[in-house]
């Protein structure tokens, strides 16, 4: 009775229904087991979010890049039409271009994680199966630099062309997030939810259950000192009566 009071009590106090290999030993395996699918799932699911983090901070900076390009490409159309355009106001359109080029620069180098550059044509967004490496982005790499400003139908093929494979980037990137990362963040949530609840099945304590074993316990326990004591009384009034004669 006091190992069944004190099971009870130590079951309350760390709200386990299996402390030790002999409260249940087929319940310990399965709550261990249950408890390595848990580390494993939880670090899956920190991979795949970290992997979207990623992928939200490449095509927010190429979604910036889109948008330069757009205004480059209304810069070009300008150059197109030069009459009525002084020197000053070509130059000026020259200058703004070379100041984009130098920002579509700036944000491809400095685009990081963790660190490590996103747009150095060597970085990989990989989750399972599925992998995109992303593209090498600068003004050089996307076709921009040494531009003939006197030919400005051949800047503005130029600019469409580098706008064309920024917005196919943005689309993969898109795509992977979608159809893969979005769907495998999901499904790990859910297997998460459900091996954690069968993990507190098998080990978690039943409150009121060991609540009511606890107070058996103890009622029982307090019922046996209580025989004990009533029987050395009667044992003692025995003796008494007997020495009495």
């Amino acid at each position: 009775m006091l190992r069944a009071q004190n099971d009870a009590a130590t079951r309350l106090t760390t709200g386990l229904r299996v402390v030790r290999a002999r409260d249940d030993p087929a319940a310990l395996i399965a709550s261990e087991l249950a408890r390595s699918d848990l580390a494993r799932l939880r670090g899956r699911a920190v991979a795949f979010e970290r992997t979207d983090s990623i992928a939200n901070v490449a095509e927010s900076a190429l979604a910036e890049i889109s948008d330069l390009l757009v205004e480059a490409e209304a810069l070009a159309v300008q150059l197109a039409s030069r009459d009525g355009t002084s020197q000053s106001e070509v130059q000026g359109i020259a200058e703004q271009l070379g100041s984009m080029l130098n920002t579509i620069d700036r944000i491809g180098h400095t685009t990081t994680f963790s660190r490590s550059r996103l747009f150095d044509g060597r970085f990989t967004l990989a989750a399972d199966d599925a992998s995109l490496t992303l593209p090498e982005i600068s003004s050089q790499a996307l076709g921009l630099r040494g531009l003939d400003l006197d030919n400005a139908r051949g800047v503005a093929d130029a600019v469409r062309a580098a706008a064309r494979r920024v917005s196919d980037a943005r689309g993969k990137i898109g795509g992977l997030q979608k159809w893969t990362l979005t769907p495998l963040v999901r499904a790990e949530g859910v297997r998460l939810e459900n091996t954690a609840a069968a993990e507190s099945i098998i080990r978690d304590a039943d409150f009121g259950r060991e609540t009511a074993e606890l107070v058996r316990a103890q009622i029982l326990a307090q019922a046996s000192i209580t025989a004990v004591l009533a029987s050395r009384g009667q044992t003692q009034t025995a003796l008494s009566l007997l020495l009495a004669r």
